[in-house]
C-alpha cells in the first residue's frame, strides 16, 4: 500500500508539472498529454484490488434507510474501493487538470441502502445495452431500459439534473447549457438523491444508469454488474452519429456535459480516455463474483452461442424450456461455455 501511495504521489506530482503547460481547455494540448503519460494509475489500483481477496457486500441491515455495518470485512471493501475512486480523480486530472473535483469524495454516504440484488448496466450508451436488456426480458426480468417506454429513459430519476430541457427518448428538444452554478447544484443534488427510489423492475440500463455508477453501487451493494464494452473509438463514432445533442460526456457525474452539444471541450481522444477509463472503474470496484463482462462486437459466433447461457448462470436462473431463439446468435439455443472459455469470453479476447 505504501509502494503504491509513493508511485500514484510521484506520477500525480509529475502529471501536474506537465499539465501546467497546457492551457485547461486546450484539447490538443492535453491529448499531447494523455501520450506521454503511459502509465495507468488507475491500472495500478486495479492490481492491487486483484492481488487482495474481494468479498461481497453482504453486511447491511435489511432496511433501505440502514447505514453499513462497520465490520473488518466491509472496512476492507471500502478502503479498496477508495484507492479505485482516487485513482480515478487522478486519471481525471489527467485528462484535463482540475476535472477529479466533480468527483465525489471517496468516502462519500448515499442517503439510503438498498439489500435488493437489483442488476445494474454499468456500460455507457451504445455498447449493446439495448441487446442484453431483450436477452433478460426473454429470461423474463423486469428490466428498464429507454426504449422500451419513454419512462425508462430515466431511471434513475436524474436526468433532470444532468440534463435540463431535454426530452425523453429520441425524439423531441435537446439539452441547455449550464452555468458553472447550475454544474454545481446538479452535483449537490446528486449526493443527496435517494437511489434507492426507482421502478419495481429487476434490472436498469442505460442513460443515466452509467453516469451515476457510484451513487447506484452504494446504493444496491448486493446488485449484479453488467458492464457491456467496446472498442473506444468506434464507441465514440457510434454515439456521435445516433446521439449527437443528448449524448453525456462518459464519465461520472457529467451535469452539463456532452460529447458534442452545444459544443464540447473535450477533443475525440479525450472522449476515448474517459470511456476507458468508466470501464476500468467498473472493474476495480465490483469483485468478481458480481461482475459480468460483455463485448458482443468483439465475440466470435461460439462466444455469443454461449452468452446467454452465461447470462443466465450469472443471475442464478436457467434458460426457459421453451426458449427457441438465442437474442446473442444466429443459430442454436446456446449453453453456458467452460469456465476457461467464459473467462475468455469476459476478457473480449477472440
Amino acid at each position: 500500500m505504501l509502494i503504491l501511495r509513493v508511485v500514484c504521489l510521484l506520477l500525480s506530482v509529475l502529471c501536474h508539472a506537465k499539465s501546467a503547460e497546457c492551457n485547461a481547455n486546450d484539447a490538443s494540448c492535453q491529448d499531447e498529454l494523455l501520450d506521454k503519460t503511459s502509465v495507468s494509475l488507475l491500472q495500478l489500483g486495479l492490481q492491487m484490488n486483484a492481488g487482495q481477496n474481494k468479498t461481497n457486500h453482504l453486511h447491511y441491515k435489511a432496511t433501505a434507510s440502514s447505514a453499513p455495518i462497520r465490520s473488518e470485512d466491509h472496512q476492507k471493501q471500502q478502503e479498496n474501493e477508495g484507492v479505485c475512486i482516487e485513482n480515478y480523480r487522478r486519471g481525471l486530472n489527467g485528462v484535463r487538470q482540475g476535472l477529479g473535483n466533480t468527483l465525489q469524495d471517496s468516502s462519500f454516504r448515499v442517503p439510503k441502502v438498498s439489500e435488493k440484488p437489483l442488476v445494474i448496466g454499468a456500460g455507457i450508451g451504445s455498447t449493446a445495452t439495448r441487446s442484453v436488456s431483450k436477452a433478460l426480458m426473454m429470461l423474463g426480468q423486469k428490466v428498464s431500459h429507454c426504449g422500451v417506454d419513454f419512462q425508462s429513459c430515466d431511471v434513475p430519476a436524474v436526468n433532470r439534473f444532468l440534463s435540463p430541457g431535454l426530452t425523453p427518448g429520441w425524439g423531441g428538444s435537446a439539452p441547455r447549457e449550464l452555468t458553472t452554478g447550475e454544474k454545481q447544484q446538479c452535483r449537490q443534488i446528486l449526493s443527496s438523491f435517494d437511489y434507492t427510489n426507482i421502478p419495481d423492475v429487476d434490472a436498469i440500463f442505460d442513460t443515466p444508469v452509467a453516469e451515476v455508477f457510484l451513487y447506484l453501487w452504494r446504493s444496491f451493494p448486493n446488485a449484479k454488474v453488467i458492464l457491456t464494452t467496446r472498442n473506444s473509438s468506434e464507441w465514440l463514432a457510434s454515439r456521435a452519429k445516433h446521439h449527437p445533442a443528448k449524448a453525456l460526456v462518459p464519465m461520472q457525474n457529467p451535469c452539463g456535459e456532452y460529447i458534442n452539444h452545444p459544443a464540447t471541450s473535450f477533443s475525440g481522444k479525450q472522449l476515448e480516455t474517459l470511456f476507458d477509463m468508466h470501464s476500468d472503474l467498473v472493474r476495480c470496484l465490483v469483485p468478481d463474483n458480481q461482475l459480468l463482462e460483455v463485448n458482443l462486437f468483439e465475440m466470435r459466433e461460439y462466444q455469443k452461442k454461449a452468452l446467454f447461457g452465461n447470462l443466465a448462470n450469472f443471475l442464478g436462473m436457467s434458460l426457459p424450456s421453451t426458449l427457441t431463439k438465442n437474442p446473442f446468435s444466429s443459430s442454436g439455443k446456446g449453453q453456458p461455455m467452460s469456465p476457461v472459455r467464459a473467462r475468455r469470453s469476459k476478457a473480449s479476447k477472440p
